[in-house]
């Protein structure tokens, strides 16, 4: 019998609720990137905690006492021997990257060094942030890089030439260092310099989020050690600290028992160096030393710390403070130990692993604060023994609880919300398709008993401060220090000042206004080189675009590319269609992954979302855009995105966006595209010019009139102010030259008179002469003061005429030369072959 709808989705959610515990296809691509093919013996691993004991267990197993006879290990990879103990949301999987075997302190089996790696141990730091830490410190590309489905990535550089077991512990240490320098207060995982250190391998499942690992990227060059190392600083080789059993002092009284305190891994949160400090020297790092004893009370709080990081690390929690942090809070309190040459002066005197001994607090005294600074975050709770289920009572066993049991009401409604917000950021992490994603959500939100509580909106709200927080879109002050140390942030452009890189750009207008144009003649200045609206592409070289046109048929977008010249171009990718479907997402980010730096334009939002369901007003039709910008992004491309505009003529930019404003603020910059207005306020559709506005983060904002040519790019007349100066001015010299098509007259008869001159080819003749030709005054006037009054109307009349004729090139000028009295001011003219013509418009000529 066919399942129903409802049955079917049940299903579905219960089998992504149980994915398999191993991708081994991930993980043997994984192990082919680093240069570990099928033929090469593997050791897998897995490790789970139980209290502060760390259990690791091998596939295959080393002899209990010989340890691993590399030479006669089988090149079998035993995932299924793996899959069968793994516990979901318990065990770790990975595997052993060196040769020879798991130990070489104990038993001598890893005897040389052929990976160099290191690991990002700070929550607080966004996957793009970490990503950047190798380019900062001025490292070469990562063979490979792993997202561990936690909140950390792996690195990975894969050598040439193996180095001895020595020199590579000192060169895994160099790069932790070359890290810690080039990006200052990062929190580094100290385990990743360890040769035997076990790794996360893709394709398992993190017990802390339930995500699997994943290839966050992966160039695949091998380096000879030299090439890493050139970039390395250099250190001295520390003695290593002592054992676990004496970093404690002695328990005092009734000692902390099992269930009173919290386990590793009941806590979200990493746990703070200064829980491990005595009172005393917590207060002593916050004040600053006394003048005179700040120097000695630098090297005990870089002991102190030192030792209390690794007692911390040794009762199997992690810590989110780095020692030196502490010890630079205490020298900037000290006025710098009254050094001027700051941190780098006080350095000398930071205490060295091998200084370090006993710390300031029993284990029990230690778990104490521990306990305290869960309860005080909201992380841990304790109950009595005969409450406890043996799993603790973290939020994390509570999440557990959850799955398994529908009856919630146990839960207090705050506890349940904050369950379902880790949900969503786990969600939006791991589902880029927003009809999938939806379900899960829907479905979570049900079985937490939420529904009355959340709606939809705020849903959809939830989801977009999710999709900001994996982009790295949350608050980080960098302080001065923080900020000369980082390479400093710089705006990359598709287009300079016009198209963002690595960033979303949206196309806006009305139908048939010319967007589809627009961003075609933003493809052709990529392609080519040649100017778009006036401003420069950054380069033509290896810019590859990928355009997509589902919003009109083929037949006219080959029309606009041919009349462009880019349709046989060999950087072009073009698709006719296109749905916003996880299976046709992935296809093209697999063509951006394989020409990086692509220009991706897509011709429309509203066609390629048309089977999502998704309506444009809702906050839904964000979220898509948001997914969208940020997969583009993540696979190294840069977005352009056609949108129509809403039926408001006067609205511009972002107004003139239709559907939900979450679709503008998903964008950086937008271009909306305008028709001109005639006198009478209508658009001027027949008209090539267009007005072009540009709203952006970046850059600066633009107000532009742009004539379409008939090639299909986008020529810049001018701005929009200018333009719309010059076209008063212009109206206001049309409206002249109308009103000259009706002279007075008085002015009649002067141009009568002057027309005669004309034809004569008599020479020019100042105002007084032509007058009298004309009859406005009498033959015996000399001067203006002879005029009566009429003659004097007429005179004033005429002479404000022959002003705009002069301005209108209708008449010619030429200085008195006579040397009469003021002939300096006088002015000679006759009329003009324009004037001439203007004479004959007006049938103002010789009869």
């Amino acid at each position: 019998m066919r399942r129903t709808l409802e049955e079917e989705l049940q299903a579905l959610v219960a089998a992504a609720a149980k994915p398999e515990l191993i991708d081994v296809d991930q993980a043997e691509r994984m192990l082919d990137v680093l240069g570990l093919p099928r033929v090469e013996p593997v050791i897998l691993s897995r490790w789970w905690k139980e209290g502060d004991r760390l259990n690791m267990r091998h596939y295959p197993r080393k002899n209990a006492s010989d340890g691993y006879n590399w030479s006669m290990l089988a090149t079998e990879r035993l995932y299924s021997e793996v899959a069968k103990d793994l516990r979901s949301g318990v065990d770790s999987f990975g595997f052993v990257p060196e040769r020879g075997g798991i130990a070489y302190e104990k038993r001598k089996e890893i005897t040389e060094v052929r990976f160099l790696k290191y690991e990002i141990d700070d929550e607080a730091m966004s996957l793009e942030a970490q990503f950047e830490t190798w380019r900062t410190a001025g490292l070469p590309p990562p063979t490979l890089v792993l997202f561990t489905g936690g909140k950390s990535l792996h690195f990975w550089w894969r050598l040439k030439t193996p180095l001895p077991l020595e020199e590579g512990k000192v060169a895994l240490k160099r790069l932790q260092e070359a890290i810690r320098q080039a990006t200052p207060g990062v929190k580094l995982d100290s385990k990743m310099e360890s040769p035997a250190q076990p790794m996360r391998l893709a394709g398992g499942i993190h017990p802390g989020t339930g995500e699997k690992s994943s290839i966050y990227a992966e160039d695949g060059r091998w380096y000879e050690a030299e090439e890493i190392l050139r970039q390395c600083p250099e250190i001295a080789v520390k003695v290593k600290a002592s054992g676990s059993d004496s970093l404690f002092l002695p328990e005092e009284g009734k000692p902390v028992l099992v269930g009173e305190y919290p386990e590793p891994g009941q806590l979200s949160q990493p746990v703070p160096i200064r829980l491990g400090l005595s009172k005393k020297t917590f207060e002593l790092f916050q004040t600053g030393g006394e003048e005179g004893k700040r120097v000695a009370s630098a090297w005990r709080i870089s002991k102190a710390a030192q030792e209390s990081k690794a007692m911390i690390e040794s009762l199997g929690y992690q810590v989110t403070e780095d020692p030196l942090e502490l010890f630079e809070l205490f020298c900037r309190k000290s006025d710098w130990c009254g050094y001027t040459g700051g941190l780098e002066a006080c350095k000398r005197h930071l205490a060295t692993p091998g200084e370090c001994g006993t710390g300031e607090l029993s284990k029990s005294a230690l778990r104490r604060a521990i306990r305290k600074w869960a309860e005080d975050t909201g992380q841990w709770h304790w109950k009595p023994a005969s409450l406890r289920s043996g799993k603790g009572c973290s939020a994390k066993a509570d999440a557990a609880e959850v799955s398994s049991n529908p009856a919630l009401k146990v839960l207090p409604p705050g506890r349940r919300y904050e369950i379902f917000k880790r949900y969503v950021r786990w969600v939006v992490r791991f589902e880029r398709n927003t009809l999938r994603r939806n379900v899960c959500l829907r479905h979570a939100r049900r079985r937490l008993e939420l529904n009355q509580l959340i709606q939809p909106p705020e849903v959809a709200s939830l989801v977009m401060e999710a999709q900001d927080h994996r982009a790295g879109n949350s608050y980080r002050a960098l302080s001065d220090v923080d900020r000369k140390a980082m390479a400093k942030p710089t705006v990359e452009w598709v287009i300079n000042g016009a198209i963002p890189k690595q960033d979303l750009t949206a196309a806006v207008g009305r139908p048939k206004v010319g967007k589809t144009r627009k961003s075609i003649a933003a493809v052709k200045s990529v392609l080519t080189g040649c100017p778009f609206m006036g401003f420069e592409p950054v380069s033509t070289e290896d810019t590859v675009v990928i355009l997509i046109t589902d919003d009109q048929s083929a037949g006219d977008t080959a029309e606009m590319l041919e009349a462009a010249g880019i349709y046989d171009h060999p950087r072009l990718l073009w698709s006719q269609r296109f749905r916003l479907t996880e299976e046709q997402l992935d296809q093209l980010l697999n063509d951006i992954k394989n020409n990086p730096g692509a220009f991706v334009v897509v011709d429309s939002l509203r066609s390629i979302t048309r089977s999502s369901g998704a309506k444009e007003n809702d906050a839904e039709m964000g979220m898509l855009v948001y997914d969208l910008k940020q997969s583009v992004i993540d696979a190294g491309g840069s977005l352009m995105l056609v949108h129509h505009g809403n039926k408001d003529d006067k609205a511009i930019g972002m107004e003139a966006m239709s559907g939900h404003n979450s679709i503008a603020g998903a964008c950086n910059t937008i271009l909306s595209t305008h028709y001109l207005e005639d006198e009478r306020g209508f658009p001027c559709k027949d008209s090539p010019l267009r007005r072009v506005v540009r709203e952006a983060r970046s850059g600066q904002g633009a107000d532009l009139v742009v004539m379409i040519k008939p090639d299909g790019s986008f020529e810049r007349v001018d701005s929009f102010e200018g333009f719309a100066r010059s076209k008063v001015a212009a109206d206001l010299q049309q409206q002249e030259v109308a009103a000259l098509q009706k002279p007075p007259k008085p002015v009649l008869a002067l141009i009568q008179a002057l027309v005669q001159l004309f034809e004569e080819e008599q020479p020019h003749l100042p105002t007084l002469e032509v007058m009298k030709l004309a009859g406005l005054v009498r033959q015996t006037v000399q001067f203006k003061a002879d005029f009566n009054k009429g003659e004097q109307s007429s005179y004033t009349t005429c002479n404000e005429w022959i002003n705009k004729l002069i301005k209108f090139e209708m008449l010619e000028l030429r200085p008195d030369e006579s040397g009469q009295p003021g002939a300096s001011r006088r002015r000679l003219y006759k009329l003009s072959q324009k004037g001439r013509d203007y004479a004959h418009s007006i049938h103002c000529g010789v009869s």
